[in-house]
């Protein structure tokens, strides 16, 4: 399947960012995951695809298939798996939460970045 210049970009953009997440403060992740969506969103619409969501954006260029599970860290220990060593989290906007007027950035990883224990759940 040819990668579309979406995943293309994203790919190097990853590899900066996974990088560079510990040492940011989530206003500044927050800043770049804004900043790299609407890049993101102008290759879209270069594409033909307008109006994509931003998170649908994302699992592209992640390389997240459409119905691929994401939890978080927390969400993979309770259906019996472990995050692989090395795996960095992929970044997402959240619901707002009560009371904010704003998306949070989620920390997620897909099914690919675990290992299921013995007895977990796929």
């Amino acid at each position: 399947m040819k990668e579309s210049k979406v995943q293309e970009v994203a790919t190097k953009e990853l590899v900066e960012v996974s990088e560079s997440t510990k040492s940011k403060k989530i206003a500044e992740i927050r800043q770049w995951l804004k900043a790299w969506c609407g890049e993101l969103d102008a290759m879209a619409s270069n594409e033909g695809r307008e109006l994509v969501p931003a998170n649908q954006l994302l699992r592209e260029a992640y390389g997240v298939k459409e119905g691929a599970k994401l939890h978080t860290f927390e969400g993979w220990k309770k259906v019996g798996a472990q995050v692989k060593k090395g795996e960095k989290a992929l970044l997402f906007w959240g619901k707002p939460r009560k009371g904010q007027s704003y998306c949070p950035v989620v920390f997620l990883f897909a099914a690919r970045q675990v290992a299921f224990k013995k007895g977990g759940v796929a």
